[in-house]
């Protein structure tokens, strides 16, 4: 049988890169993808990643042009748990992990 962890929480995400740069999202380990919790924030989700991407990465602002309608919505769950947590997501589709899945919780992603 499957372990079922406590979902994660939208704090999880908040990441404080330094005292002037505090985000709601966080960064896939290979730089590909950015995450945030829930599905409700887009706007100010696709906004932070261009402010992060100017701000952190040097990218030129007309570069930096994401919108909500970068912003895909999948579940996903927890298969380690906190504090070295890490979560599982289908990136594809979204079909493996679903709202009624046991420890799903919502998740917002930007390709990068």
């Amino acid at each position: 049988m499957t372990t079922v962890h406590p979902p994660l929480t939208a704090e999880d995400f908040d990441t404080e890169y330094d005292a002037e740069h505090h985000y709601m999202f966080i960064q896939h380990e290979d730089g590909d993808m950015l995450y945030t919790y829930g599905h409700h924030r887009d706007e100010e989700f696709a906004r932070q990643v261009n402010e992060f991407d100017i701000e952190l990465c040097g990218l030129d602002a007309e570069d930096a042009q994401r919108t909500a309608d970068d912003v895909h919505h999948r579940w996903a769950v927890l298969i380690s748990p906190k504090p070295e947590w890490r979560f599982w997501i289908d990136t594809d589709t979204g079909d493996e992990v679903k709202e009624s899945t046991p420890g799903a919780f919502p998740i917002s992603l930007i390709y990068r």
